[in-house]
């Protein structure tokens, strides 16, 4: 499934400042106790007209669709920058790039889904 997500631009982007990039389960480890994780998988394929678009796969569950935008932010989201470089909060991404959300839920991007 492909959606476009307009909101999505608002995103704010955990700068990297040189530091090593933390792996998915350094982030996973910082979540408060006994937080719920979400299951969202998507693919982030482009961005057009002040949109993203993602791709989410089949199988990618805990994705909710709230007045037509896909509700991704959430504890433990795995995005993927896809072929095309992307801005969000003012970051450039490159492809293959890995996402997810700290325990504040601010994008960071991660160095592997281990």
């Amino acid at each position: 499934m492909v959606l476009l997500c307009g909101a999505c631009m608002a995103l704010a982007a955990c700068g990297g400042g040189g530091a090593s990039v933390p792996t998915y389960s350094d982030i996973l480890d910082t979540y408060p106790s006994g937080t719920q994780l979400c299951r969202a998988e998507a693919t982030i394929v482009g961005q057009t007209e002040g949109k993203i678009i993602f791709h989410f796969p089949p199988g990618s569950s805990g994705i909710e669709i709230v007045n037509g935008e896909p509700q991704y932010r959430c504890y433990g989201a795995k995005l993927t920058v896809g072929d095309a470089t992307v801005t969000l909060g003012g970051e450039t991404y490159e492809p293959g790039t890995k996402l997810t959300f700290d325990k504040n839920l601010e994008l960071i991007a991660v160095s592997t889904w281990d």
